[in-house]
């Protein structure tokens, strides 16, 4: 297996340990997968503070337009992880 140096951390690591598995050495990836969960985590996050209202009030019109589509949601849910 061919290794790569991620950009983040730093490390040598296999290139089925990046996001996108090119092979070869044109792999567009620069950071590795545990790099990438750590700044979506941070972006995500970050997004929400900034944005919470607008995400909250969405989410609110959403479940009043498809409350029988959540509660059919729901009950299939419940049967199926008893």
């Amino acid at each position: 297996m061919t290794t790569k140096i991620c950009k983040e951390c730093e490390m040598e690591k296999n290139l089925n340990e990046y996001t996108n598995n090119l092979t070869g050495k044109f792999n567009k990836a620069a950071k590795c997968k545990i790099c990438m969960k750590q700044y979506y985590k941070k972006y995500c996050k970050t997004y929400y503070s900034k944005n919470k209202t607008e995400l909250i009030e969405k989410q609110k019109i959403y479940n009043q337009s498809n409350k029988e589509k959540i509660k059919e949601y729901m009950k299939n849910y419940y049967q199926n992880t008893k």
